[in-house]
């Protein structure tokens, strides 16, 4: 009974597929890491793997959406930017 209830936990976190493509947003990677933590949860460690890489997206999908502010903010000549020989780039407003 306990793995019927984790079961039907899961699918109802796992929305249908339609068929068409739906681009990678930091909400669904938000929710695939929900998906993957509950895989893990009752289904032991060896989905781990999956988590870490979603969490490794979910990351990597957040820098460039700051990267992409931080660049449209320096074209509009908020910010300035500096190189530095210690550093590869810094920031200061």
């Amino acid at each position: 009974m306990h793995s019927f209830i984790q079961s039907k936990q899961l699918s109802k976190a796992i929305p249908k597929f339609n068929g068409h493509y739906r681009p990678v947003t930091e909400k669904r990677l938000q929710e695939a890491l929900k998906v993957s933590a509950l895989l893990v949860k009752y289904h032991g460690e060896k989905y781990l793997p999956i988590f870490l890489r979603i969490e490794k997206e979910l990351v990597k999908h957040q820098r460039s959406r700051l990267a992409l502010v931080r660049a449209k903010d320096f074209q509009s000549h908020k910010i300035s930017f500096t190189l530095s020989p210690h550093k590869e780039q810094s920031f200061s407003e």
